[in-house]
């Protein structure tokens, strides 16, 4: 409801409005009669600016309408609506869920009442029926000519910044509008001033600490998401050093784009569930699309550059050399659904390692390498898959992580 929240009470506004039409209420215009009961120990709750629009709207039409917490369930909140609305004589003409909300609503003489409950939060209106209408009107003719684009992304962290990656889908610059705040709730909007484009539109560098992350359509203000949390759990990387998570050491080389390496340290927090640990084993694909010639191990022979690729990658990092890895936030393993990990559930990761004293894309130099040695392999054949990385910026004249 959250995200969604005056789409969702146009829908409930327009529902009760064509239903007490269609019963004969609509003609009575008389003031309501009596307060609605608050569902007892639920407490009295802050407006967040997200609903600040939505409830002063309602009192510009004169309808009544407070939000609550409770630490009851929603089935438990709900039945007692049910149970005390009947009980004071109103009748029940909508129960239903939308948008990840239950909406009750009632009607008792001219009077119309709505009860929302999402996950602890409960909001209650209260008005007549000319006044649902009125502002189901005025919601009507706004939003039906303010379509907003189609657009699947997500905020993320990468390299100490914050940015939203771009599945599908695009937003002109100025017609989108973002906030990163420290506080659940909070907003400030900031108007972006780039197409909000795949692959990702970065926001800004911040702190260590946890953040809040919205978005929104500026024509219409549809919400895409809204308090989205994101953790820096490291400090912003020291100038000329690229963002990583884990220190390993090599232990294999399987071709130009696999490794197994060793964990030994992880330097930032990483989620759970991606069951990624410290002192195991694990094989490691290269990140950002890349694929190298296939060497064709159980199928020989190998294909064009794959052994010439693997020697680059063997000078690069031979066994034993420490790496640094960074994992795609963007990858779900195929088989388990765990994060950081691919089809095949290997790690997806860029390595970087520090030759002489420069850092080093290992991804980036074999992409640039093959590129030119080999061009007619597609040498970024699953580009297409999620990523939080750009591949063509690897191949920019300006790159800092590739040798001299």
């Amino acid at each position: 409801m959250k995200e969604n929240g005056i789409s969702s009470v146009v829908v409930l506004v327009v529902v009760v409005v064509v239903i007490l039409i269609g019963v004969g209420y609509f003609f009575l215009i008389q003031s309501p009669k009596e307060r609605l009961p608050v569902y007892p120990g639920a407490t009295p709750s802050e407006v967040p600016e997200l609903w600040s629009e939505l409830f002063a709207t309602f009192e510009s039409h004169g309808i009544s309408a407070s939000m609550y917490t409770t630490e009851a369930s929603s089935d438990e909140v709900l039945d007692w609506y049910r149970s005390e609305m009947s009980e004071r004589g109103w009748s029940k003409i909508l129960d239903n869920t939308i948008d990840n909300s239950h909406i009750l609503s009632f009607q008792k003489g001219n009077e119309g009442a709505g009860v929302i409950e999402n996950s602890g939060t409960l909001i209650l209106a209260h008005g007549t029926v000319e006044q649902f209408q009125a502002i189901a009107e005025e919601w009507y003719q706004e939003l039906q000519p303010s379509p907003y684009p189609a657009l699947a992304a997500s905020p993320v962290v990468s390299n100490g910044t914050i940015r939203i990656n771009v599945l599908t889908g695009s937003i002109p610059s100025g017609d989108w509008d973002y906030s990163v705040s420290s506080t659940e709730g909070i907003y400030s909007w900031t108007t972006g001033t780039e197409e909000l484009d795949s692959p990702y539109v970065t926001l800004g560098t911040f702190a260590q600490g946890t953040y809040y992350v919205s978005l929104k359509y500026k024509p219409s203000g549809h919400i895409y998401f809204a308090d989205t949390p994101v953790t820096i759990s490291g400090p912003a990387p020291e100038p000329g050093v690229p963002y990583f998570e884990l220190v390993s050491s090599v232990t294999w080389i399987y071709d130009g784009d696999t490794i197994q390496v060793w964990i030994e340290n992880i330097v930032v927090e990483l989620d759970p569930s991606g069951e990624v640990y410290e002192n195991t084993s694990e094989c490691v694909r290269f990140g950002g699309g890349v694929d190298a010639p296939e060497m064709n191990w159980y199928n020989p022979p190998p294909d064009l550059g794959a052994v010439e690729a693997m020697e680059l990658i063997e000078n690069l990092i031979p066994i034993g050399t420490t790496v640094y890895l960074d994992l795609n936030d963007l990858s779900v393993g195929g088989q388990t659904g765990r994060p950081y990990r691919g089809y095949w559930e290997r790690l997806i990761a860029v390595i970087y390692v520090e030759l002489d004293g420069q850092w080093v894309n290992v991804n980036a130099e074999l992409l640039r390498w093959g590129q030119e040695a080999y061009p007619y392999h597609n040498w970024l054949k699953y580009i297409y898959f999620p990523s939080e990385w750009d591949p063509y910026e690897w191949l920019e004249d300006d790159y800092p992580y590739v040798r001299d």
